[in-house]
């Protein structure tokens, strides 16, 4: 005899069979592409991992802003294939309902807008033409890192010659480049996170320039002798600048003093008050960008200022060196009672500008000097001494 089984029976095994299980789906995570904190979301790239080992014809998903929406399955998203987040982060609650009984589960991931690295736009890669035909160089790219990640050791960065290219990280250039183009060409900088891979682009400027300035005679350094043996002095930077300019027209060139070579070769940090600084280091190197204010080409050198210090050892002494005849008007020498394996004798103005660097020499010929007071700066062993004398 065959038995029929009660319905509600039937039914329980039919439920049982489609039980809904919403598992937990990753949090989508999307690159900010105007530093807005908004994208738009394809929600529904989330269905595979909500259904799991569930089969897709017999539950549907729907996705909703609020928990209450959810559970009581209303107001669900429209258009959840391009959903533009409200907030950021953002949470979205996600209703898997079985097709045959109406049974559900929800779950919950987030929506999150990552922000792109805050690449700096470089100012131009300025190079002046040194085989004369004004056209191209090979330039150094990489010198322009350090100023577009402005810090960030979580960045890459790489140089393309196109957009698109930069976009989709493809055939980035070798530094150093030459330009492609007369004088000018624009590139575009990649800079991408390391750890999001989120990534912006900025253009940086290459120009070769015929009309470059030029040192005419190398700038020398500047001693002051304050007499209080600190190591601290105020030097006027400027005290070189006639000398560098030579015959050029002082009016087309402007002068920054840095001290260090990486903000006087981008242009970054320049000394405030060049005709009044306190140095910081003694000696100290002084770096120097001249620019031709007409077109923004460069050219960098350095010097040294320095002034009067603790002597390291007690065998030198101003007691150790005599000078003769003080005043002079031909010849100064230089007499010593103690052995030393070499001296560097530098003779510098009452303005801090060295006239005169010999080695191994004891006597200084003055007779071109002008009449004044000058410094003679005596090094040997690792020591210093400063004596003035005095030019008739």
């Amino acid at each position: 005899m065959i038995r029929t089984l009660p319905l509600y029976v039937l039914l329980f095994f039919v439920v049982g069979l489609h039980a809904q299980v919403a598992n937990q789906p990753d949090d989508i995570q999307l690159c900010d592409d105007n530093d807005d904190s908004f994208q738009i979301f394809d929600l529904t790239i989330t269905e595979s991992q909500i259904l799991g080992a569930q089969s897709p014809t017999d539950f549907f998903v729907t996705y909703y802003e609020v928990e209450a929406d959810a559970n009581a399955g209303i107001n669900a998203i429209a258009i959840p294939t391009s959903y533009i987040n409200v907030s950021n982060p953002q949470s979205i609650f996600a209703r898997l309902e079985s097709v045959i009984n109406g049974n559900f589960d929800t779950t919950n991931f987030a929506l999150i807008v990552l922000p792109q690295p805050a690449a700096v736009q470089p100012t131009p890669l300025i190079a002046c033409d040194t085989d004369d035909d004004g056209i191209f160089f090979e330039f150094d790219l990489v010198s322009k890192d350090a100023e577009i990640a402005d810090g960030d050791p979580n960045v890459s960065i790489s140089y393309h010659t196109n957009l698109a290219d930069a976009e989709t990280n493809q055939n980035p250039l070798a530094s150093p480049y030459t330009n492609t183009t007369p004088f000018s060409e624009i590139l575009y900088v990649r800079v991408e996170d390391i750890i999001t891979g989120c990534f912006a682009i900025v253009e940086l400027e290459l120009i070769v320039w015929v009309d470059c300035p030029a040192i005419d005679t190398d700038p020398v350094d500047i001693f002051v002798n304050e007499g209080d043996d600190n190591g601290l002095a105020i030097f006027d930077l400027t005290a070189n600048e006639a000398l560098m300019l030579g015959s050029q027209d002082p009016s087309l060139f402007e002068f920054a003093y840095h001290e260090t070579m990486a903000d006087s070769d981008a242009g970054t940090n320049p000394i405030a008050n060049p005709t009044a600084y306190q140095n910081i280091a003694n000696p100290q190197t002084i770096y120097v960008r001249m620019t031709n204010t007409d077109n923004g080409s460069y050219v960098l050198t350095n010097f040294q200022i320095e002034t009067d210090g603790t002597l390291s050892l007690d065998t030198f002494s101003a007691e150790s060196f005599v000078l003769y005849p003080n005043p002079a008007r031909q010849e100064i020498h230089i007499q010593s009672n103690a052995e030393f394996s070499e001296i560097e004798l530098k003779v510098f103005d009452m303005h801090g500008r060295q006239l005169i660097s010999e080695k191994s020499k004891q006597t200084i010929d003055v007779s071109q000097f002008p009449s004044g007071m000058y410094w003679i700066q005596i090094l040997t062993d690792g020591n210093k001494l400063v004596k003035p004398f005095v030019k008739n």
